[in-house]
């Protein structure tokens, strides 16, 4: 089931989700951290989005982007196990919500290999992110 977790009930699943937080900043080599995460969702500048299937198996960080044409709801972070069971339920839940707070489309942040998974949503690859280490 998925759920959008308002701020005011941050603290109370702070201890479920604080674990995975820490994971995405060790992974994300320093674009993520748990400080800045935390910032973002108790000022509302994200969305906290939490699937729960027998405890929690998956997560969302989502924000809200106004660009000078198109209102976007771009999906932050997105993480779990088991995704066959809860990405195609949970995506459609964050787009319910983004169309009903006038966003005209949903993007994301994405692994490659989640490429297959999104296009078989209707979700098209138009750019890709590539980075080179430049600094020792």
């Amino acid at each position: 089931m998925l759920e959008y977790i308002a701020v005011d009930r941050l603290n109370t699943i702070w201890p479920a989700v604080l674990p995975w937080f820490e994971s995405i900043e060790a992974r994300s080599k320093g674009r993520e951290s748990v400080a800045l995460i935390s910032s973002d969702l108790e000022t509302e500048n994200a969305q906290l989005w939490c699937w729960w299937r027998h405890g929690l198996k998956a997560l969302a960080v989502t924000e809200i982007k106004q660009h000078p044409g198109v209102k976007t709801c771009h999906v932050r972070i997105c993480t779990g196990a088991e995704r066959h069971l809860w990405l195609a339920k949970g995506l459609e839940g964050i787009e319910a919500w983004a169309r009903s707070i006038g966003c005209d489309e949903v993007d994301a942040d994405a692994r490659i290999g989640w490429e297959r998974d999104l296009k078989g949503l209707g979700y098209r690859k138009h750019h890709f992110f590539c980075s080179k280490r430049i600094a020792p």
